[in-house]
């Protein structure tokens, strides 16, 4: 059952809340509220309400209550008391609100013209107000998870990664976090670290003038995260996350990485020298000339001259191909892709806690390398070390499972035990056919993301059909698909994927593949997204990098499955 169809009861079983009444001005905001960062707030409730006036649309919702003359049915507040007070957790923009309509000494300057006025009825509505009080502010922490995360008003992406970091510096596991709010492990796994390396740029020391300018209100973090997808930065830099979700280098040391982050964290927000569409090199043809982000950290890279390639291609003919760019505007979705992955191309294993728990069980052991480097160039003169070039040697493959892993996209694809002799067959294995050769372009992805995610699509569609007829199971979607009142006809890629979901225990006996399918399908995190750029391409659309990351995300080893 949906939690929003879950009645009062049942929460008041499992929350154990109490209901009181109370005038908003009794009330504190939240300085700790995840869905908004006030810098260097502390307790001041002035700083709170002029930010949630000016960032969160509370003076739009003055207007609509100044409108209705009071709060709408259902508009629930919920506190906890924490030292004597009730601190607000769900509510912070409607008792900031009220506040300022029974309290309007409370307006700063900036907003005493723009805040509406106080009618007597309006008034007197809001003089007390109805609020659950939850006993303490953790018990009310996957509600509040849920309901802002999955449901109501989307938090910003930066909330979300703050969010999921508090929780896992608290001591909770990422299973943990998934259960208490709902998030796929894997994004879980995207916001932390990317919160981590954020932070890493942030806390490092600056003066009180650049401490301004990379005040978290006003920056894109997306500028500085961006640059560590690149396949460029990870192979050259030959980045890695540890199991507790740092960062790290298998040739630069912690300190120059904290440098290199520090150098690109200006560049990003204080210099504006950096944006979303900065690649880790470019190279100029005409000028003779190396640009990207790779220039500002040259002499960092150049210590390492004799452990990464530091040349540049030159081609004779044409510029060297970029990194995949992402447009500026991907980054700020949900489905942040990760900086970086650890260098042996297997996810990187989930801790078990915050940082206080040491590293988890299920650590595959020590970093090894993305690749080998081909040798060193022998650049003598440190000033010619204006870029690193792309590593291009691929690692050796390891097979196991679903056929050979760590190559780029769906390489890996096996359907070498697909009949072709069978004419079912044949839509299957045309499809595999060309994800084959889109994996094998190092530009198609980039030119034709549509075309790639229709693809992407058309294989989950036929690689279930594949294996619901092989294995005698099609016969029994296609007559629930066709009972009474159902739609009839072709089961819908949905559909098929609810009756396997049903089903799961006798169709999919192996306890490995089991877990793969809610992350995969259950959540939606991949098929829905898909859907939306099949049936709304004008509206929606998937970036490549997004394209890229999503067989390593349990899609490539799924089918892989249902095609052996």
């Amino acid at each position: 059952m949906p939690y929003w169809k879950i009645p009062d009861s049942y929460w008041k079983v499992i929350i154990l809340y109490d209901k009181k009444i109370v005038s908003p001005l009794e009330l504190t905001l939240d300085p700790k509220n995840p869905r908004f960062i006030v810098p260097d707030t502390g307790d001041s409730q002035a700083n709170i309400r002029n930010y949630l006036l000016a960032q969160e649309g509370a003076l739009s919702l003055a207007r609509g209550l100044a409108e209705h003359k009071g709060l709408m049915p259902g508009e629930r507040i919920v506190v906890c008391i924490e030292d004597g007070k009730y601190i607000v957790l769900e509510g912070n923009r409607r008792t900031c609100v009220c506040q300022l309509f029974l309290n309007r000494d409370l307006l700063t300057k900036e907003f005493e013209n723009e805040f509406p006025e106080t009618s007597d009825e309006l008034r007197i509505n809001i003089q007390q107000v109805e609020v659950d009080v939850i006993k303490s502010r953790e018990a009310a922490r996957r509600f509040l998870a849920v309901r802002h995360i999955e449901r109501a008003r989307e938090w910003k992406p930066i909330a979300k990664m703050r969010f999921c970091f508090e929780d896992y510096i608290a001591g909770k596991s990422v299973s943990q976090i998934s259960d208490r709010t709902g998030i796929p492990v894997s994004s879980i796994n995207k916001f932390i670290r990317a919160y981590k390396i954020l932070k890493r740029g942030l806390d490092s020391n600056w003066s009180n003038t650049e401490k301004e300018k990379l005040n978290i209100l006003n920056i894109e973090p997306s500028k500085l995260l961006r640059i560590f997808q690149l396949q460029d930065t990870k192979k050259t830099l030959k980045l890695y996350f540890d199991d507790q979700f740092v960062l790290r280098s298998n040739t630069f040391s912690d300190n120059d990485l904290d440098a290199i982050i520090k150098i690109w964290t200006k560049k990003a927000f204080i210099e504006d020298a950096m944006n979303t569409r900065t690649e880790f090199f470019t190279y100029n043809k005409d000028g003779g000339e190396v640009l990207g982000a790779s220039v500002y950290v040259k002499n960092i890279l150049g210590k390492y001259s004799g452990n990464v390639d530091t040349s540049v291609p030159q081609p004779a003919d044409k510029p060297i191909e970029k990194s995949v760019s992402e447009p500026a505007d991907k980054l700020t979705r949900e489905s942040v892709s990760e900086p970086a992955d650890k260098p042996t191309g297997e996810p990187v294993s989930e801790p078990t806690g915050g940082p206080a728990s040491g590293p988890a069980t299920e650590s595959t052991g020590g970093p090894t390398s993305v690749a080998t480097s081909p040798p060193a160039t022998g650049i003598k003169n440190p000033s010619q070390v204006s870029a690193v070039g792309v590593n291009t040697v691929q690692p050796p493959s390891s097979t196991s499972g679903g056929g050979p892993k760590n190559l780029p996209f769906f390489s890996s694809l096996n359907w070498s035990n697909v009949d072709p002799t069978i004419s079912a067959n044949k839509g299957i294995i045309s499809v595999c056919n060309e994800l084959k050769k889109i994996s094998d372009s190092s530009t198609f992805i980039n030119n034709y993301p549509i075309c790639t995610a229709f693809i992407i699509r058309a294989l989950i569609e036929q690689s279930f059909k594949y294996h619901a007829r092989t294995k005698g199971y099609f016969s029994v979607i296609r007559a629930a698909y066709n009972a009474p009142g159902k739609p009839g006809g072709d089961p819908t890629l949905s559909f098929i994927i609810k009756q396997y979901d049903v089903n799961i225990r006798g169709w999919i006996p192996e306890q490995g593949i089991r877990r793969l399918f809610p992350l995969v399908f259950n959540f939606n995190s991949q098929t829905e997204k898909l859907n939306m750029v099949v049936h709304s391409p004008e509206s929606y659309q998937l970036a490549p990098e997004t394209l890229k990351s999503i067989p390593q995300e349990g899609l490539l080893e799924f089918v892989n499955y249902l095609l052996r």
